[in-house]
């Protein structure tokens, strides 16, 4: 005769209600802050990139001379009243 032993039939004990409501709601609220930190830093991040298209954009004014207030400063020992008497 086989006997059965008490482990291989017991069923681990059901989990309460309101502990699976609480990890539940922590659950949500994990995703809820990593969401809305993810959005904040996505805003950050196109925030750097306008910054960087603007300097990207005034650095190419300035090697190309376009740009009144630095034309003609990048040339060694000018200086405002001699920009227009060196050429």
């Amino acid at each position: 005769m086989e006997t059965r032993t008490p482990h291989a039939t017991a069923s681990p004990p059901p989990i309460p209600a309101a502990a699976g409501l609480l990890f539940l709601g922590l659950s949500l609220a994990v995703v809820g802050v990593l969401g809305w930190r993810t959005a904040r830093l996505e805003a950050a991040a196109a925030a750097l990139k306008a910054d960087a298209s603007r300097l990207a954009a005034r650095v190419l004014a300035w090697e190309g001379g376009n740009d009144r207030r630095t034309s003609g400063a990048h040339e060694i020992g000018a200086s405002p009243q001699s920009r227009g008497s060196r050429r």
